[in-house]
């Protein structure tokens, strides 16, 4: 199982280390102890299969641990469902529930290893293109009106990206929004990365003349700040405060006056796109220097499930408004 290769297993792709640990596995089975009280953070999720199922085909697509929900569900599938199970990872030492999957009589699986040797390096989205019973049954499961089936993709944000424009050309230009729409494709992402949102870095140790977008950077989100640190801040207390509020209200004017001491004035540059972060050393008397971390997130559709994980670990927050505006102002 999962929790086992994670308690232990020797893995020879790991330099000079005899086993390896999972972060959550490890800490529940070799940390916490009886009576311990835990944080749990829970999500809503709509990634789960409908009620009633599909009459046509299902299609689950997932690589590494995007396989676990998957797991729960093929016990929900009846024995007239046909189903097809794409599993991606890096050699056949990493497989997860193979002896399970392998018990489930209705279920077709595909396996697409990308670092095994001696084995041609494929990609799920490989899996997709080249095999006949795949197309087939992407293409009915999509376009058919009187069967329609399902299409469930789970794992990193760049393969789910990558199997969406896959799926796109396999299944003859359907539109994935549409379809995403009508819960005919569900996904569920995890580690969200360039594509889906610009998160722009802009290091306090700029000039406060030099463009931001000379000083600036594209990367992935995570729910822990992950920009590099200088080590000679290392050890200032930090402490992490979330500017929020609807488009256009000022909030990256506000947070560039704070940390780069100037407004921004550029017209490209008045409106952020996704998450912006900034950070600055600040002196409190008397002679106590700490870091803060400010970051700015908007009210706006594409943005509410991050939300949270921008807010998580937050000092202090400051709602930013335009009262000028009686639509959206400040309710």
């Amino acid at each position: 199982t999962l929790l086992d290769r994670e308690l232990g297993h020797t893995n020879p792709r790991l330099q000079g280390q005899d086993a390896y640990t999972g972060v959550a596995s490890n800490y529940l089975c070799g940390t916490v102890k009886a009576g311990d009280e835990i944080r749990l953070n829970i999500r809503s999720s709509t990634f789960k299969l409908p009620d009633p199922l599909p009459l046509g085909p299902i299609v689950m697509v997932c690589t590494g641990a995007g396989v676990a929900p998957f797991r729960a569900m093929l016990s929900e599938l009846s024995t007239s469902t046909r189903c097809h199970l794409v599993f991606g990872c890096r050699t056949r030492e990493d497989i997860l529930y193979d002896t399970e999957i392998a018990a489930c009589e209705n279920i077709c699986f595909h396996l697409a290893l990308s670092r095994e040797p001696g084995v041609p390096k494929r990609h799920v989205q490989d899996i997709l293109r080249s095999s006949d019973t795949l197309r087939a049954a992407l293409r009915d499961a999509l376009n058919s009106t009187e069967t329609p089936g399902l299409v469930m993709v789970c794992g990193q944000t760049v393969m789910c990206k990558e199997v969406l424009a896959t799926i796109r050309e396999v299944a003859g230009n359907v539109s994935i929004e549409k379809l995403q729409k009508d819960h005919r494709i569900i996904v569920e992402f995890f580690g969200a990365g360039i594509g889906i949102f610009q998160l722009t870095v802009y290091m306090s140790s700029k000039s406060p003349r030099e463009s931001p977008h000379e000083s600036s950077s594209s990367a992935s989100f995570s729910s822990t700040d992950s920009e590099s640190e200088d080590s000679a801040l290392a050890d200032l207390p930090r402490f992490k405060i979330v500017v929020i509020g609807m488009p256009s209200a000022g909030k990256s004017c506000l947070i560039h006056r704070f940390a780069k001491d100037r407004f921004i004035c550029d017209d490209a540059e008045q409106h952020a796109v996704g998450v912006t972060f900034m950070r600055k050393t600040v002196a409190i008397p008397p002679g106590v220097r700490i870091m803060l971390k400010v970051w700015a997130i908007s009210f706006e559709e594409d943005l509410l499930s991050m939300i949270p994980h921008v807010l998580h670990g937050a000092s202090g927050a400051v709602i930013v408004y335009d009262q000028s505006n009686e639509v959206e102002g400040y309710t």
